[in-house]
């Protein structure tokens, strides 16, 4: 086998001059690098003195007694002949070797010279002809076999095994369209067929490659991707080549960054977790990217597509201990993702309710295993620092909760706990006549008004706290609490004034049990929010009310009817034909000449079925006290008066401090000491346990709402300088 360094034209021109009378005349070119072959077939094409040798004519079917029939088109011809076809009709041989020893075995005695231009043989062809050379030395007057071993690119044929391809991809998908190229002489630097050649392994000139899917085509392409590949995803994989092709990034990351519209990961990327197609982008950037939060590379390592990931970030705090980092994160990215929990999430919630509560992301589907937490927790946190932990989970219900830091009566904080804790023994029995309920009367408040007023049915003075934590930072507030018309039903509160809710709270309150009853009245009430802000700006100034209250409890226990009373409203109250007067438990009144007895504790009259959700129409506080609002606009949040009352403390005092407005303070701390002091509401006053403080001049940074307000300062006295003072 003889070595070519020529060039190709220099060989071609030296067999054209010389071409004489031949007993063989096959000449054999092997080619090891595709720009020789290309610039070969091109010589080949052009020369005028070479004519090709096509397959069509030589046989309808190439396989099928080729040799001999080119023997027999041979013989009536006479020149310089090459074939073009001849590489990927080998390619097709069973026994390649022996199909060009065939060639080169022709016996024509005549002035003809056959160039068979070969890229890609098989180890086994190469050493047939090998063998076939050192047998035919001494027969031949010349070199037969030329090899031009050049150091460059070889022919990429690439066996594409998966289905559909994409349009983008110009793929031969028989052997006749592979032909064509060759027939022409137009050598391209890559192949991709969808069949297979009966020769898989070459030693000279052509790398093959078998690429089963989309993923590995990119990565032959030059495109290499974390993403794990799945037939699943074959769509995403389509779109990815598609954009690769038509924008040309090679590099995954620049290419997400790209589609993303971003120029840095940061954690706002989950806000883009929209579309199947850009989440599934999103994850194979985690797991790409180094210097992203170690939490969260492993959480995209361990899941193989986006769909997992999404479901261990949910599931992650019952298979592994996170700390609070972590939790803080896994919050943030799942609320960023609009994410809704899995249903084995809530399962496991349902029998493993977390002990801490960073582990919730803070989603309504969440928010009845929140409220348990809140049930279970609340004997044993103080109340500003569990309203405070809400703000993060549930911030509606903090707002909710926050009607406890208010400067109101005691029963209706205690119905609020016994409302969240879904449990009212604790909660006694109220003498309406005290002076604590001697209220004014809604009617009355409202008939004096000139303001605009509004009212959201079922609304009762619960919903205090609520309102004013919601609404203070954008509105002034001013509240009473007022009583309403017996029996509490709107039919006998009828209000000259608009029902912004349209019975939306009444109705959620009436169909749902606990929990759902506080789950979805806080929805409710947080679209309502909105509708109390847009009127006050529009009207600067409204008035805003409700025409009842609501109870959660009933008691098993029943009332017996008096003769002839007819009860109402599942025995909240009966109608009564006679004359009647107060007990115990009920109270008698006369609406537009009607005597009704209304019931005054949670005990209802005897009737047929029983209410699926909360009720009303009875006398108890909830039911029959609802606030009154004045909300008026103002553009700035007007400072707290902060003012210390004890500059001197003991080590076993309190430091106390006087907020005002205190109604608007939902939570105060003070840090000091690198330490977080909570403080607790007495009234309008603030106090704070320092015994775990240093002795000495101290400087208290006070903050309220969450948001800075001044530093104080106070002498802390210990040990010795304390037994001094005395």
């Amino acid at each position: 086998m003889k070595y070519v360094c020529e060039p190709p034209k220099n060989v071609i021109h030296k067999l054209v001059k010389h071409i004489g009378v031949r007993r063989f005349p096959g000449i054999l070119m092997i080619f090891d690098d595709v720009e020789t072959y290309r610039e070969t077939m091109n010589i080949l094409a052009k020369n005028k003195n070479t004519k090709p040798v096509l397959i069509s004519d030589v046989a309808g079917d190439p396989f099928e007694d080729f040799t001999r029939k080119l023997k027999e088109l041979l013989r009536r011809s006479s020149g310089v002949f090459f074939m073009p076809e001849i590489s990927p009709l080998s390619w097709f041989k069973t026994n390649q070797g022996g199909f060009i020893v065939n060639l080169l075995s022709l016996e024509i005695i005549k002035d003809i010279i056959l160039i068979i231009p070969v890229i890609g043989l098989s180890p086994e062809a190469l050493y047939t002809l090998e063998r076939f050379e050192k047998m035919e030395k001494g027969r031949r007057d010349s070199d037969f076999i030329l090899r031009f071993k050049r150091v460059g690119e070889k022919l990429k044929i690439h066996r594409l095994n998966f289905n559909p391809i994409p349009d983008g991809i110009h793929c031969f998908r028989n052997f006749k369209e592979l032909l064509r190229i060759f027939e022409k002489c137009e050598i391209p630097g890559e192949i991709h067929i969808s069949f297979d050649l009966k020769q898989r392994e070459f030693v000279s000139g052509i790398e093959y490659v078998v690429i089963e899917n989309l993923k590995e085509f990119l990565h032959v392409k030059g495109f290499s991707t974390p993403l794990e590949y799945s037939n699943e995803q074959q769509k995403y994989w389509e779109n990815l080549f598609n954009d690769f092709e038509k924008m040309g990034i090679s590099d995954f990351e620049k290419y997400v960054f790209e589609i993303l519209n971003i120029l840095r990961f940061d954690l706002d990327v989950f806000e883009k977790w929209e579309g199947e197609y850009r989440s599934w982008l999103i994850h194979g950037l985690l797991r790409s990217l180094e210097d992203i939060p170690t939490f969260l590379k492993k959480v995209a390592i361990d899941s193989k597509d986006y769909n997992e990931f999404e479901r261990k970030l949910w599931m992650i705090p019952f298979e592994s201990n996170l700390v609070e980092e972590d939790c803080k994160l896994r919050r943030t990215v799942l609320k960023k993702m609009d994410s809704d929990p899995p249903k084995e999430y809530l399962e496991k919630m349902e029998s493993n309710l977390p002990e801490n509560p960073d582990v919730f992301v803070g989603v309504k589907g969440e928010y009845p295993f929140i409220l348990k937490w809140v049930k279970r927790t609340l004997d044993h946190v103080k109340t500003s620092e569990l309203i405070e932990t809400l703000r993060g989970i549930y911030p509606d219900l903090a707002s909710y909760m926050s009607i406890l830091l208010l400067n109101i009566p005691d029963y209706f904080k205690k119905y609020v706990v016994a409302k969240l804790k879904n449990d009212f023994s604790d909660l006694e029995s109220i003498d309406l006549s005290s002076e604590k309920f001697k209220s004014k009367s809604r009617d009355g408040l409202v008939s004096n008004s000139k303001l605009k007023t509004v009212y959201i049915d079922g609304m009762g003075v619960e919903w205090l706290g609520y309102l004013v934590d919601k609404l203070e930072e954008n509105s002034k507030i001013e509240w009473e609490i007022a009583r309403v018309n017996l029996p509490t039903t709107s039919e006998f509160n009828s209000l000259d004034a608009e029902d912004i809710s349209e019975r939306r709270l009444d109705k959620v309150l009436h169909e749902n049990g606990y929990p759902m009853n506080i789950v979805e009245s806080l929805e409710v009430m947080k679209y309502l929010i909105e509708r109390i802000r847009k009127m006050v700006d529009e009207n600067g100034e409204v008035m805003l009310t409700s025409d009842h209250g609501f109870t959660s409890f009933i008691e098993n226990s029943k009332l017996e009817l008096p003769p002839g009373a007819i009860p109402k409203r599942y025995g909240r109250y009966a109608e009564i034909s006679n004359t009647c007067s107060d007990t115990k438990y009920y109270l008698c009144v006369k609406y537009e000449r009607k005597n009704f007895l209304v019931a005054k504790t949670h005990r209802s009259f005897k009737s047929k079925g029983s209410p699926e959700g909360e009720i009303h129409g009875g006398a108890t506080p909830e039911e029959m006290y609802v606030p009154v609002l004045t909300l008026s606009v103002h553009r700035e949040k007007a400072p707290f008066k902060v003012e210390l009352l004890n500059n001197d403390v003991m080590e076993f005092e309190k430091l106390k401090i006087r907020i005002e407005p205190s109604v608007s303070v939902r939570s105060v701390v003070m840090e000091c000491e690198g330490k977080i002091i909570h403080g607790d509401r007495e009234d309008d006053v603030f106090v704070f346990d320092v015994r775990n403080l240093n002795a000495g001049e101290k400087t208290g940074r006070i903050m309220i709402n969450s948001e800075y307000s001044n530093d104080v300062k106070f002498h802390l006295i210990k040990g010795s300088e304390e037994e001094e003072l005395f």
